[in-house]
């Protein structure tokens, strides 16, 4: 089952670490704010704001996965994940 909190934590490190507000990666996404900060988003919506973050829809969900995970670990993940489209 999908854990929409995780997943919301992995979207806000990417989002901030690729300097994009929400308002800039709703747009680019082709939705509104209001449904980028929804608890359960589709996954063409999560497709869509992963592409926008650079990544694929699995490697987001991937990241997201394994329960809490603090904001440095999750920027450790999303840190390996550039590395490697780089």
């Amino acid at each position: 089952m999908l854990n929409f909190i995780e997943i919301g934590r992995t979207v806000v490190v990417m989002r901030e670490r690729k300097g994009l507000t929400q308002e800039k990666l709703a747009l680019e996404a082709e939705m509104s704010v209001t449904y980028l900060r929804s608890a359960s988003p589709t996954l063409r919506a999560l497709d869509r704001v992963a592409a926008m973050l650079g990544m694929e829809l699995s490697t987001l969900l991937q990241l997201s996965e394994g329960g809490q995970k603090s904001r440095e670990e999750s920027r450790a993940l999303c840190d390996g994940e550039e590395a490697r489209h780089a």
